[in-house]
Parts: structure tokens; C-alpha cells; sequence
């Protein structure tokens, strides 16, 4: 089930500029290139590292740990030691706020057969009943 969550009014977030929050469980971060909004996870897919601390340019999101860039656009590492993307989020803006995109998963079955039942696309991922189940955003 998908919410529009507010990250921020229009006016606090500015050109070349990056906003942080926290919902929930997820870390978050709004960056501004030339005007063009994006939304992503806030911490580098590699070594964990803030990104709020980082450097942002026309290039991307650069980690302040080891400096993989990330592509803002699909969230893609530009170069090692980063391999995983980040994360990246759909952002609309209404009434002078930037709303947010985010997913959350509610686990209401009581077992992984009604599981594969009801998410028949996952069903490749959860083995033998047992209580680990993988998911990703394939």
C-alpha cells in the first residue's frame, strides 16, 4: 500500500540544496539539481554512510565515505566501491509541499501459504515455509 508522506515545503528545499527527514523506519533525503526534484534513501548502499553529508552536483550524489557518485535519476552508482542503488522515491507537490511516495507492507496473513496467495509475484522467493522470506523490487 503506497502513502504520500510531507518531506518539506517548496521553499525549503532550494537549488543545489538537500533536505534529510526520518519516517518511520526509513531514512530519507530530497535533493534539488537544477531545479529537478528527487527523492531517495539517505544512507550509501555500500558502507552505510549518510549521504545527507555528501556532495551534490549536476553529476549526482557523491558519498562523503568513498566516494561512489550515485545517479539521482534511478538512483544507479557511478563508479565502485558502491554496486547496489539506492533506493529512489516518486515525489509530487501540492499546496507548496513536496509529498513523498512511500510504500508500506503490512503483514496481516498468517501463514506463507496465504502469503503466496495473495502475492502470487513472490511466490519464487518464499522457500519451504520456513520464516525468512526475500523480497526486492523485481
Amino acid at each position: 500500500m503506497a502513502d504520500w508522506i510531507k518531506a518539506c515545503s517548496t521553499g525549503s528545499l532550494g537549488q543545489g540544496e538537500m533536505f534529510s527527514f526520518d519516517h518511520n523506519e526509513k531514512k530519507l533525503l530530497l535533493t534539488n539539481i537544477n531545479g529537478k526534484l528527487f527523492a531517495t534513501d539517505r544512507i550509501c548502499t555500500h558502507a552505510e554512510a549518510d549521504l545527507a553529508n555528501g556532495i551534490l552536483t549536476e553529476n549526482g550524489l557523491t558519498c562523503p565515505l568513498h566516494l561512489s557518485v550515485f545517479n539521482m535519476d534511478d538512483g544507479k552508482p557511478q563508479n565502485l566501491p558502491a554496486e547496489n542503488p539506492l533506493q529512489t522515491y516518486r515525489i509530487k507537490i501540492e499546496d507548496n509541499d513536496i509529498l513523498i511516495e512511500v510504500w508500506i507492507m503490512q503483514a496481516t496473513t498468517s501463514s506463507f501459504e496465504d502469503l503466496r496467495n495473495d502475492f502470487p509475484v513472490l511466490n519464487r522467493r518464499v522457500r519451504d515455509n520456513k520464516k525468512l522470506v526475500y523480497l526486492d523490487n523485481a
